[in-house]
């Protein structure tokens, strides 16, 4: 390995040790509610003979844009923190609070991929309590029905 080389990877685990501190604990959960969904995701195809080499590409994607969704959260939050470091010595705009988007963005990733890990397991045969059923076809609705609002 030559000097750069090192250098840069010496500077990317710098920056990656130094956002664990903020960012770590909700990543690990991000993903393993992502691995948890993936893994379901098989059972529930094994289970119904639906195994598409297809269907898994598609959603091995969808879970790295989930990734890059949450990294993209994250980012912003450091913006919004430099916008208010900086705007306090009135460069940029003034930004008077931080807003936790990142936090906002994994929260959400979380509970969507609990809803899909229940689905999973529920299709799989396993007895799941019908309290949560019913408040997880609640959430999938409202979640479908925001979303339908916010293409119009």
């Amino acid at each position: 390995m030559d000097r750069r080389e090192k250098l840069i990877i010496s500077m990317t685990l710098g920056i990656l040790s130094s956002l664990y501190d903020k960012y770590g604990n909700l990543t690990l959960l991000v993903i393993g509610a992502i691995v948890l969904d993936i893994i379901t995701g098989i059972l529930k195809a094994k289970v119904n003979r639906e195994i598409s080499s297809i269907d898994s590409f598609r959603g091995f994607w969808k879970k790295i844009s989930l990734l890059a969704g949450l990294a993209f959260g994250f980012f912003l939050d450091l913006l919004v923190e430099y916008l208010i470091i900086v705007g306090a010595k009135k460069i940029f705009m003034n930004v008077p609070y931080s807003i936790p988007i990142g936090a906002i963005i994994g929260v959400y990733i979380i509970l969507n991929e609990s809803i899909s890990i229940c689905e999973n397991l529920h299709e799989c045969g396993v007895k799941l309590p019908a309290f949560l059923i019913n408040s997880l076809k609640i959430t999938r609705k409202n979640i479908d029905e925001d979303n339908l609002k916010n293409k119009k």
